[in-house]
């Protein structure tokens, strides 16, 4: 498989915090135009645990109907409710969605067993096809390699997943239990720096935040990769494990991201989700000469 960089995308919003529907149709031809191979509206980079149901629906077609099937469409469907999560991932497989990126249940701790009853309930009444979201930062627990292979020999519409973890190690783990028996799964890293170690062990590449910022950057890395061009692979490979100091300059990155992209000349507000709606001046400025730094 030809590695991909799918696009976590931010969610733009109006001063008053309504989504900005002109705003997030500019960011969408930002990135579609600059080469990513996918998108994921409402994922955590998205914002979407402030948004209500309905406001997702209607985000989400909104969306669909934009991109247009330009690139592949994976939207974040994961709810605090599970009934939510099953009936807004049919709302946007119904509406040509490539598939649906579900998060596990978060607040609560939550055992293996349960992580498998969780998702077996939502895979076996999601009628498309379904990627694990494993982010212990953001869920409190974390998906075992046993825990992955039940799910994939009981559901055929679990295709892929994302993995949000500090070690590849573990995404290691889960592939060499799985691949033997399941070559095509989808494995994609929710970490830039992480991207050559997902494709090298026969991953499908990344779902990474810093292609908000810089997609024809992170696209020219894939292109790379893909035409096995090692000088460019390592060249972009330094560019973007430098950049990974941007997600430690705020709490939260997706403000701060949203300031960097007005003040480098995209026309969207860089409003963000309360309370993180104050993003500091010194960050938005580190930001700035650090993507200068790379060229």
């Amino acid at each position: 498989m030809k590695a991909k960089i799918v696009t976590p995308t931010l969610t733009i919003f109006n001063q008053e915090g309504a989504i900005d529907y002109e705003g997030n149709r500019t960011l969408i031809r930002h990135l579609v135009d600059n080469g990513v191979d996918g998108v994921v509206p409402l994922g955590s980079t998205g914002e979407f645990t402030i948004l209500p149901f309905e406001e997702k629906k209607r985000f989400l077609e909104f969306y669909l109907k934009e991109i247009n099937g330009a690139v592949k469409v994976l939207p974040g469907t994961g709810c605090i409710n599970h009934e939510e999560t099953v009936k807004l991932s049919n709302f946007a497989l119904q509406n040509g969605a490539d598939g649906v990126l579900v998060i596990g249940q978060y607040y609560y701790g939550i055992s293996q067993e349960e992580i498998f009853h969780y998702y077996d309930f939502l895979a076996s009444r999601i009628e498309g096809n379904v990627y694990l979201y494993n982010f212990p930062a953001r869920t409190n627990s974390t998906f075992e390699p046993e825990t992955v292979l039940r799910l994939l020999r009981k559901h055929k519409n679990i295709v892929g997943m994302k993995e949000s973890v500090s070690s590849f190690t573990h995404t290691r783990d889960i592939l060499d239990l799985i691949q033997g028996e399941f070559p095509d799964f989808q494995m994609y890293s929710g970490f830039d720096d992480q991207f050559l170690d997902n494709i090298d062990y026969g991953g499908q590449g990344s779902i990474g935040a810093i292609s908000n910022l810089l997609p024809g950057l992170w696209s020219g890395w894939v292109k790379a990769r893909n035409m096995e061009n090692w000088e460019d692979i390592m060249k972009y490979k330094k560019k973007i494990h430098k950049l990974m100091r941007l997600y430690q300059l705020e709490t939260n990155c997706s403000g701060l991201f949203k300031a960097v992209l007005k003040a480098r000349g995209l026309d969207i507000c860089s409003q963000s989700m309360f309370p993180f709606d104050q993003v500091r001046k010194e960050s938005v400025s580190e930001a700035l000469a650090l993507i200068e730094s790379v060229g």
